[in-house]
């Protein structure tokens, strides 16, 4: 058990030693079964202490939320483009509402790429300042000797990308009538 729930059970136990006939001093254990309820009893505060932590803390919004919040962002923004001021209360048609919020999607959707490359640069880099490190305690040097500083690659040139092949359009192929089979022919033999 950590320290803090431990700290916390040491507590619980204290303010129940009157109910338990026990001097507050804390010579005498509480009987073990008891003390069991109180460690668990010390793990569940901890728990709702640190779920209350958390809840404080202002969460990301979610995509819905974001795309919601910028939809109303923008809406406002655009409203002096949509009508006067008397205007303002009525309903905006609903294409450009669908459009408004199509834009708030795309726009949620790059800032997260935006952020989702900024951080992997950031781990790139951190990853390369330690081999950068490794490398200079290896080579006996201090990692600012310039020897050790990592090198960003040099652009490769990019060949444009070739477009599909295209084919011609498939075209009908005219395909026989089907006739009707010649009748098949049975020579009889002449009667005797």
């Amino acid at each position: 058990m950590s320290s803090s729930k431990q700290h916390l059970a040491d507590q619980l136990a204290v303010a129940v030693a009157p109910h338990l006939g026990l001097d507050e001093a804390g010579a005498n254990r509480p009987p073990k079964a008891v003390a069991k309820t109180l460690r668990q009893l010390a793990k569940q505060l901890a728990k709702q202490q640190a779920k209350a932590a958390k809840a404080a803390q202002p969460a990301a919004p979610t995509g819905k939320r974001a795309r919601k919040a910028l939809a109303g962002e923008l809406a406002t923004a655009l409203q002096p483009y949509l009508g006067t001021a008397e205007n303002s209360a009525a309903e905006v048609s609903k294409g450009v509402s669908k459009t408004v919020k199509r834009l708030a999607a795309q726009l949620v959707k790059e800032s997260r790429k935006q952020a989702k490359r900024t951080t992997k640069e950031a781990k790139k880099a951190e990853k390369g300042e330690k081999s950068g490190k490794e490398t200079a305690k290896a080579a006996g040097s201090t990692p600012d000797a310039g020897a050790a500083t990592p090198v960003a690659k040099a652009a490769r040139p990019v060949a444009a990308r070739k477009p599909a092949a295209s084919r011609p359009a498939a075209t009908k192929q005219s395909v026989p009538k089907a006739t009707a089979p010649a009748p098949i022919k049975t020579e009889t033999a002449p009667a005797a």
